[in-house]
């Protein structure tokens, strides 16, 4: 239900010539009219117990300077917050690239370094079959039999 649709109030239709109020007999031929003079909500109070007198619609038009002013504090609060959500996202963005690059070079060294093994293990392999081979030559060079 909305407060600003008449077809969404739960209370009851239109009446045919509009809503009158019994508090000061003034009739209301619209929905914003009503709306206007009885409030939002049940609870509100009506526009004429209001009790302005005249002379003090000055306190009103501060009233509304006042809400004026706290829109507009809240409309820069709004603004404010929106920009650092912003810079917080570009910050977990730039932080998620710089994440992925350093897992690009961690990558990247794990294949280096496994080649680097592999060529050390080869190396060591190769060593240790020529260190066989000359033992094997050293051996048949002095006549033993390895």
């Amino acid at each position: 239900m909305s407060a600003t649709d008449p077809t969404a109030i739960d209370t009851y239709p239109m009446p045919k010539d509009g809503w009158q109020c019994f508090h000061c007999g003034e009739l209301f031929t619209t929905f914003g009219a009503a709306r206007d003079h009885f409030g939002a909500t049940p609870e509100a109070v009506v526009g004429c117990l209001l009790k302005i007198k005249p002379g003090e619609e000055r306190g009103l038009l501060m009233a509304l300077r006042k809400a004026e002013a706290a829109v507009e504090a809240l409309r820069e609060r709004n603004t404010m917050l929106l920009r650092k959500m912003g810079e917080r996202a570009k910050w977990a963005s730039d932080a998620n690239d710089r994440a992925e690059a350093a897992e690009a070079r961690v990558a990247t060294l794990a294949v280096a370094l496994e080649f680097i093994t592999n060529m050390e293990g080869q190396e060591a392999m190769t060593d240790a079959l020529f260190a066989e081979k000359a033992l094997a030559m050293a051996h048949v060079a002095l006549g033993a039999t390895p």
